[in-house]
């Protein structure tokens, strides 16, 4: 009688229904650490520790710019089925951009299940690297004289430098500061400085290279990239007035003023106008174009000039062009003469020729009109 009523009772007690117990995991990422521009596979693995089978849909894969999903495994494109206790590994291909910065990027993977889904998240670590390339405005500068250049520090990597600074040292060519420090330089910005350039005084003409260090850290490790530009050293004119003369000047008589002009060199100067302005005198044609003159070499105007007092003070203005327009002048002041007095004597002499001409004309005429009677 006993073991009937335990039979029985047996037989009501409920029985505890199957279930599935999907699962998602990632099992690995290879290489751990991506490089930008490279390849890389995920590991994946799809389970079912359940005890009832289940229906697994196709995985999808959502990434952030700069990361790219190519594609999967058989195991895991389209929809399979799991039973109780198994499960599936399948590979996820993927790739980095060539100008993914470095830094650790989420992937997100969705895989249905039985109406239901179940995510899991990849984290991508990418280790880029600082590549710094720098451009150098060249520079044009005159013997003796200073000028700026720029210098533009470019990260084209996809890492920062970090503490860079940027230094040029010369036996020909002095940089003013010699080094500077610069912020950091993330990926994809740049960093301009500008610097004071002063040739060396005895360098002569012509181009020089020149080259620069920038020096910056990348993950800890101290790095260097090199900086090159060129500096040209230009020739310049030295002109000078060398005489200013007035000859022989006399009031209300036209007289010559000269200019001489030479070139001290070493540059050659072209465009050369010579103009004149004088006080006390009249100027006929004040304004002349030289053209070119060489180094070491002279060259001659004359300027007609009518003194109209005693005291005359001339100015001679002179442009020229080496490498850029300039301009001199210099002054003179003269003493003109006045003409000299007529004398007595001769004056009488005009007069009587004056009615000596007087009286032959008069008696011609009163011939002329008897004759006509």
């Amino acid at each position: 009688m006993k073991k009937t009523i335990i039979t029985a009772l047996l037989l009501l007690a409920p029985v505890a229904a199957a279930t599935p117990e999907p699962r998602v995991n990632v099992e690995s990422i290879e290489p751990s650490s991506v490089a930008p521009g490279n390849s890389f596979e995920v590991d994946l693995v799809v389970a079912n520790d359940g005890d009832s089978a289940a229906s697994f849909g196709p995985v999808s894969v959502e990434t952030v710019e700069g990361v790219q999903y190519r594609g999967t495994t058989s195991t895991l494109d389209g929809s399979f089925t799991l039973g109780d206790s198994s499960q599936q590994i399948g590979t996820l291909y993927m790739s980095t951009s060539d100008s993914l910065s470095s830094g650790s990027y989420p992937v997100e993977i969705e895989v249905p299940v039985d109406g239901a889904s179940y995510f899991e998240t990849a984290t991508i670590n990418v280790d880029g690297s600082a590549s710094l390339v720098s451009s150098f405005s060249s520079a044009e500068i005159e013997q003796g004289r200073s000028g700026e250049v720029s210098v533009t520090v470019e990260n084209s990597g996809t890492d920062a430098a970090s503490a860079p600074s940027l230094s040029f040292s010369s036996d020909e060519v002095f940089f003013s500061p010699s080094s500077v420090s610069l912020r950091e330089i993330p990926a994809g910005e740049s960093v301009t400085r500008t610097f004071n350039v002063t040739p060396d005084e005895s360098l002569s003409s012509g181009t020089r290279q020149v080259t620069g260090t920038v020096e910056y850290l990348e993950d800890s490790e101290a790095e260097t990239a090199e900086v090159q530009g060129t500096v040209t050293v230009l020739d310049r004119a030295e002109m000078a007035l060398d005489s200013l003369d007035l000859e022989n000047p006399v009031v209300g008589q036209e007289s010559e003023l000269s200019v001489e002009l030479e070139n001290l060199g070493p540059g050659e100067a072209e465009s050369i106008t010579i103009e004149v302005s004088c006080d006390g005198a009249d100027v006929g044609s004040s304004r002349t174009f030289v053209g070119q003159v060489d180094a070491d070499e002279s060259v001659p105007a004359v300027f007609p000039v009518t003194p109209t007092s005693e005291d005359v003070s001339c100015t001679a203005s002179v442009s020229y062009v080496d490498s850029e327009e300039r301009s001199l002048s210099q002054s003179a002041g003269f003493s003109a003469s006045t003409p000299p007095p007529v004398p007595p004597a001769a004056v009488a002499v005009v007069v009587v020729l004056v009615l000596v001409g007087a009286g032959v004309w008069y008696r011609r005429r009163s011939r002329d009109e008897l004759e006509e009677v």
